[in-house]
């Protein structure tokens, strides 16, 4: 809306922090301008890409989906912590997986008709 894009980035990069953590030939690797590059891209106003993350780090650079399972309709029901616990294992499926759109999907399939 109003030409306002928004995407995000799971950066790995030398840091102060990944210092603690990896090994000193890892880090080697992890130039941060090889985030910054990606960075700079995203903030192109040629971009037209909105709402995906992308892994980034060491020049390798992904998309990263995020998915959606089958869910479970719960309906008036599922007002307890034991209703939740016993669907659980429903509600955590995969199988049939799909990306997860937006938040205005899920609200949508949350209200829809059953």
């Amino acid at each position: 809306k109003n030409n306002i894009r928004v995407n995000a980035i799971a950066p790995v990069a030398k840091s102060r922090m990944t210092e603690t953590i990896l090994p000193p030939e890892a880090l080697e690797q992890l130039d941060p301008a090889f985030v910054s590059a990606v960075v700079g891209h995203l903030c192109s106003e040629d971009l037209v890409d909105t709402g995906h993350v992308f892994a980034v780090g060491g020049g390798y650079v992904s998309r990263v989906e995020v998915m959606e399972g089958q869910g479970v309709r719960l309906g008036h029901q599922g007002k307890t912590i034991e209703q939740v616990a016993e669907a659980w294992g429903r509600i955590g499926d995969l199988s049939g997986a799909r990306p997860f759109g937006n938040a205005m999907d899920a609200l949508s399939e949350a209200l829809r008709p059953t």
